[in-house]
């Protein structure tokens, strides 16, 4: 079994999505409409996600722990 999320745009493909589901080719499992707080959250984090990578490949220079603590 292949577990695939989808992130849906529009009506039209969530459409489609259910006509899948009834001719049993695939099973939908939770559907779920996120708030504009998740949202957010979520540009966040895969802001932060690329702002590692950026400093794990040396093209991005993050501070340490120890630097942020000394901040306080």
């Amino acid at each position: 079994m292949t577990i695939v999320t989808l992130e849906i745009q529009n009506k039209q493909a969530i459409k489609s999505i259910r006509t899948i589901e009834e001719k049993k080719m695939v099973k939908v499992g939770r559907v779920r409409k996120t708030t504009v707080e998740q949202e957010l959250f979520l540009r966040g984090l895969k802001q932060s996600f690329k702002e590692v990578k950026l400093h794990e490949q040396g093209k991005l220079k993050m501070k340490s722990a120890r630097e942020l603590l000394n901040e306080i």
